[in-house]
């Protein structure tokens, strides 16, 4: 699914944009993906050139949970304010 691997691709520029704030070497573990861990998504190998970052499967699912809420909030904010009044 299309969606599903661009939060996984953004997901890896999140860990990405922390690395260099973390000096903990287990959290950074924890970030990343391990080998084996799991295939990184069409599109990241696509858009890979050697210095993409993959986010481990907690990252991703941290993502794909913000992202469910971002489009909930986007679908209440139109009906809300979008849908005419009858006064």
């Amino acid at each position: 699914m299309y969606v599903e691997e661009v939060i996984a691709y953004v997901s890896g520029a999140v860990v990405k944009s922390i690395l260099p704030k973390i000096k903990c070497s287990i959290c950074i573990n924890e970030l990343t993906v391990r080998e084996g861990d799991q295939a990184p998504s069409s599109l990241q190998v696509r858009k890979s050139y050697g210095a993409l970052t993959s986010a481990s499967p907690d990252v991703i699912q941290i993502c794909r949970t913000a992202e469910k809420n971002h489009v909930r909030r986007t679908i209440c904010f139109s009906a809300v304010y979008l849908t005419p009044r009858l006064n």
